[in-house]
């Protein structure tokens, strides 16, 4: 389908074909897509940058944020943080070496550095680091924000942070990454390890071999997540497989990366997502953030775990696939037919369908995906381990490095 043809799509069903698109990478490495006035039949392509924001001033600042949040009423019992000294996995509020807050009633505050041990690079990106770590005597995961050249894109990626924090304080689910503490002086967070990496890695990065249960079981944690966060009036706007951790041999999976999160109904005048899990109806130039964008990503992540290739993968252009998404083609799910169960691929095509209200609802997605979930408990399939994940690999860091201002001077 080509620009006019997509343009005369759109306009059948109501909808104006944005003529000029920018498409950029913010500082967590999301495409931002904006769009800009139809003057022209061109899309162009800018290099990296983000828009002005306010950085968090002060640590009094960000915990005077946090302490105007409550922790939800939704617990659960789940392990926190792998306890290295035995096999037994300690709750991480009887750790002494992490410094809470009266108002906080969950595992939520400020942290000592001088207790927390860098191992290896799990994930380095635009905006900083991802390290696996050691805090006392547990292994944990250590986001850290680096200063880039530019202030302002320094600004954003701390603001970022501080959007994220205020988020997963008021959230706590088992398929939810959980936040132990954060250091304002250093912008990092520490959270729980999830030792397997992402789902992208366990998709192409022929570290495993899955089978259509493993399937359902994934998209039955992603899709639970999904259910609590817009029942919180929440929507994540950047779901993709990078975005989903994984832990205890590929079986549990997590979402993480709350930057672009935003309130249900809130109206956006840019697009912060990544190609090609952007809803259609987010290329607009002005949208409401709704339950309905998630789940567009979500059939395209579906797609993804049973192709076992990227939506349109054939397409190294992100500008045409934005053109595609927005004049309706979708991927052929003919591949697709003889990997999983013609539950599976009707809902998948209820996920991605291109007018919103007409998408399948959150909860109904629930509900089929548990059914089918719970039939085929009996079916159930060993994961076959071909190598290491990245986040176990041999240590990379100095095993005397301990976060002081000495040892990130080069990054702050």
């Amino acid at each position: 389908m080509d620009r006019n043809e997509a343009t005369t799509s759109l306009e059948r069903e109501g909808q104006r074909m944005p003529e000029v698109l920018e498409v950029s990478q913010d500082a967590r490495g999301a495409v931002e897509v904006t769009q800009l006035f139809r003057t022209s039949r061109i899309i162009k392509i800018a290099e990296a940058s983000s828009p002005v924001s306010t950085s968090i001033s002060s640590t009094s600042k960000l915990l005077e944020a946090l302490q105007s949040t409550s922790a939800n009423s939704y617990h659960t019992e789940n392990p926190l943080i792998i306890d290295i000294s035995s096999d037994s996995q300690e709750d991480v509020t009887q750790h002494a070496n992490i410094v809470f807050h009266p108002f906080s009633s969950n595992i939520f505050g400020e942290i000592s550095q001088k207790h927390l041990r860098l191992l290896n690079i799990i994930d380095d990106g635009s905006y900083g680091r991802v390290y696996r770590a050691v805090y006392g005597d547990k292994y944990c995961a250590v986001k850290h924000f680096v200063k880039s050249r530019s202030e302002k894109g320094f600004d954003a990626k701390l603001k970022d942070l501080q959007k994220e924090l205020l988020i997963l304080k008021k959230l706590s689910h088992p398929n939810i990454i959980k936040v132990h503490g954060f250091s304002s002086r250093h912008h990092l967070i520490i959270m729980e390890l999830m030792e397997c990496g992402n789902l992208e890695e366990a998709i192409h990065g022929k570290i495993i071999e899955y089978g259509e249960y493993d399937i359902i079981r994934w998209s039955f944690h992603c899709i639970s997540a999904l259910f609590y966060l817009h029942e919180q009036h929440i929507v994540h706007a950047d779901l993709k497989p990078k975005n989903l951790l994984l832990s205890q041999n590929y079986e549990i999976l997590k979402i993480c990366d709350f930057g672009s999160a935003g309130k249900m109904h809130q109206q956006r005048q840019s697009t912060l997502g990544t190609v090609p899990y952007i809803a259609p109806e987010v290329l607009e130039a002005t949208y409401s953030l709704r339950p309905s964008c998630d789940i567009f990503s979500f059939g395209m992540i579906l797609f993804e775990m049973i192709a076992q290739e990227k939506p349109f993968a054939k397409m190294e252009n992100a500008n045409e696939i934005l053109w595609r998404i927005a004049g309706g083609e979708r991927p052929s799910t003919k591949i697709l037919e003889k990997k999983a169960s013609h539950h599976i691929l009707d809902l998948l095509n209820k996920c991605w369908i291109h007018r919103a209200k007409h998408r399948v609802k959150t909860s109904d997605a629930y509900k089929a995906i548990k059914n089918h979930f719970l039939d085929n408990t009996e079916s159930n399939t060993q994961i076959r381990l071909l190598q290491q994940p990245k986040s176990l690999s041999k240590s990379i860091v100095d095993n005397d490095n301990d976060l002081s201002a000495k040892k990130l001077a080069a990054d702050l």
